[in-house]
This record gives structure tokens, C-alpha cells and sequence, in this order.
């Protein structure tokens, strides 16, 4: 039950949730400073609090019989986009201690 590396876990659970509180906190940013950087890392924060509940990416790893970091390359690709642009953002409306 609170297996660490487990699926269905409290710990998982606890994980999911804070990445849903993420998603949630980037969906508020963008309300303040519209900018499809914090639209893509709620959405981002959103589906892997998703695949942490539900356990996505070891079902996928069953399902085509590829490890599920090789499946998860563009989505990785895409996150770094939106995280680099989110920092930018955060950087000049002075979230990130930046100055505006």
C-alpha cells in the first residue's frame, strides 16, 4: 500500500495530486499572463498526473512491448518547449526572480 514504486499506491495517489495541483497553478498563471507556455504545462502536469493515478505508462509498455521512456520521447520534447517558455514568461512578469 505504500510502495513506493507501485501502482495504486498512496504514495502514487499523493504524487498525482500534486501534479494536478500543478497543472491547476499553471492554468491560473495563464488567467494573469496569457501565453501557451502555461497552457502546455498544465496540460503536461495534468497528463502525468493522469498516467501517475492510472498507471498509463505501464500499460503501454504491455500493450506495444516498448519501454514506455522510448514512447514518451515527444512528449518529453514538448515539455521542454512549454517549460522553457513558461521560464521565459515567469522571468519577465517576475515570477522566477526576475525583474520585469
Amino acid at each position: 500500500m505504500f510502495e513506493l514504486d507501485g501502482e495504486y499506491t498512496v504514495p502514487a495517489a499523493f504524487s498525482g495530486a500534486l501534479l494536478f495541483a500543478a497543472a491547476y497553478a499553471a492554468w491560473r498563471v495563464n488567467k494573469l499572463d496569457p501565453d501557451r507556455s502555461w497552457i502546455c504545462l498544465a496540460i503536461l502536469f495534468a497528463f502525468m498526473g493522469v498516467d501517475e493515478v492510472a498507471g498509463l505508462h505501464e500499460a503501454l509498455t504491455e500493450w506495444t512491448g516498448i519501454h514506455w521512456q522510448i514512447l514518451y520521447i515527444p512528449i518529453v520534447a514538448i515539455a521542454a518547449v512549454g517549460w522553457l517558455g513558461a521560464l521565459k514568461r515567469a522571468r519577465t512578469i517576475g515570477l522566477a526572480g526576475g525583474a520585469s
